[in-house]
């Protein structure tokens, strides 16, 4: 999959992946990159609310009071991705967040070593079939979008709840 333009807000996913629209063309998904729970509130509930794929550590209560309690205090900020297939239904929220670090600014899942299982939010017709292609896709084009340098994903199973973890 070729790299994902910076001045490009779509990422291009194969019709392999689930991800695509339908899965049935090679239409974009819409990253965003959000800087608060809020802003990411709508689509993270519709994703809960429609069952999602997802972990206990996705919860946007339980994301909420480690970022209250840990992550404010160590200046930790929100960096949510969000996918949208083109008629702007959620497909994805991957709950992560940045820090500097040695000059450097990194993204992680919120709750860094206090969460053993870091997964995100998937919907249940897309998740299936995205490999980590489309994974590294979607992450540089966050990376544009925040100025990310550097992901650190850890704590990431192999599958969840018989889903593979792409």
């Amino acid at each position: 999959m070729p790299p994902c333009p910076a001045a490009v807000s779509t990422v291009d996913i194969s019709p392999e992946c689930p991800a695509s629209p339908r899965a049935r063309d090679n239409a974009g998904i819409h990253i965003d990159v959000v800087s608060s729970l809020a802003a990411a509130m709508p689509d993270w509930q519709r994703l809960a609310d429609d069952d999602a794929v997802t972990t206990p550590f996705a919860q946007a209560a339980w994301i909420d009071a480690w970022q209250r309690h840990v992550g404010e205090p160590t200046g930790v900020k929100p960096a949510i991705v969000i996918g949208r297939d083109e008629s702007g239904v959620p497909v994805f929220v991957l709950p992560l967040c940045v820090r500097r670090q040695h000059g450097v600014q990194v993204a992680e899942f919120f709750g860094d070593s206090h969460s053993s299982i870091n997964f995100g939010l998937w919907r249940r017709d897309a998740i299936d079939g995205c490999t980590g292609e489309h994974i590294r896709a979607v992450l540089m084009r966050a990376a544009a979008i925040a100025a990310i340098d550097l992901f650190i994903l850890r704590y990431l199973p192999k599958t969840w709840n018989g889903h593979d973890n792409p």
